[in-house]
């Protein structure tokens, strides 16, 4: 194993609600990871979990993720530096992605609602991380073996209510933390998640549901494990998270601890996963 070197794993998948609409899975997800100028590797993780009332949100989860990544992508290939991105030039960077949706929905005469979506981002450089969010689901980032949340899944005026990167209020919702220390491992999830992922009576992170997962990556080769990708799907796709939620579950896991770091915790009340 070569220590160092981030590791990943990724999925979304189709709530069993949208089983008797027959609608596809509105998440999505991208990862890229790159170099710096000097070689040092840089991980983009992004998902968007499309509203369900939205008829396009599935198109309008899936031009968030991609743009943004191809826009972090040219980023580094014109020389841009980790150190440069800061909030304004994420300010503008989410502005693209915003008119990029409008665009679309002009194009087939649609309204930007349309195509209604969240966004997470989460760029992790050498020995800092910055991470970007608008609307639920949520960002946790390790150290060491001990986790955090970034943002709280935010939420609107109501119960299930969210804001999304197609409002016309977006910037004003758009939260960037900036996080001034090594990041060795992350997880990116949206609003079907969290609920298994977070817990809400003392607001922190339920740590027994990564860490099986973090640990069983680890041991994988440098890069994205696509035989572990397959068994995330089949994991999220489950009776045991079925029947905690029907939503769309979208995750994504990365790691850079040596392989032998940590040891399994016990599950304390049945939601930690088996292991991927």
């Amino acid at each position: 194993m070569t220590n160092g070197k981030w590791r990943y794993v990724r999925a979304s998948v189709t709530g069993t609600s949208h089983f008797s609409t027959e609608q596809k899975c509105q998440d999505f997800n991208e990862i890229l990871l790159t170099e710096d100028l000097t070689g040092k590797e840089v991980l983009v993780i992004t998902a968007s979990d499309g509203a369900g009332s939205a008829k396009k949100s599935a198109e309008g989860s899936h031009i968030a993720c991609k743009q943004f990544v191809s826009t972090v992508q040219r980023h580094f290939e014109n020389g841009g530096t980790f150190a440069q991105i800061n909030s304004d030039l994420l300010d503008f960077w989410i502005t693209e992605i915003h008119e990029k949706i409008i665009e679309n929905a002009s194009a087939c005469e649609c309204l930007p609602r349309d195509f209604a979506c969240t966004f997470l981002a989460l760029i992790v450089g050498h020995t800092s991380a910055i991470a970007a969010q608008i609307g639920d689901g949520a960002i946790v980032v390790g150290n060491n073996g001990q986790y955090e949340y970034v943002i709280w899944p935010q939420s609107g005026e109501y119960i299930n209510v969210t804001y999304f990167i197609t409002d016309d209020s977006f910037i004003s919702n758009l939260h960037v933390t900036f996080i001034d220390k090594p990041i060795n491992e992350a997880a990116v999830f949206t609003d079907g998640i969290q609920m298994l992922a977070l817990h809400y009576a003392t607001k922190s992170v339920f740590e027994p549901f990564f860490r099986p997962m973090f640990e069983k990556l680890r041991n994988e080769l440098p890069g994205e494990s696509s035989t572990l990708s397959e068994r995330l799907i089949d994991y999220l796709s489950s009776p045991l998270i079925n029947d905690r939620t029907d939503d769309d579950k979208t995750l994504l896991l990365a790691t850079r601890r040596p392989a032998d770091a940590g040891l399994t915790l016990a599950d304390e009340d049945g939601r930690s996963p088996t292991p991927i």
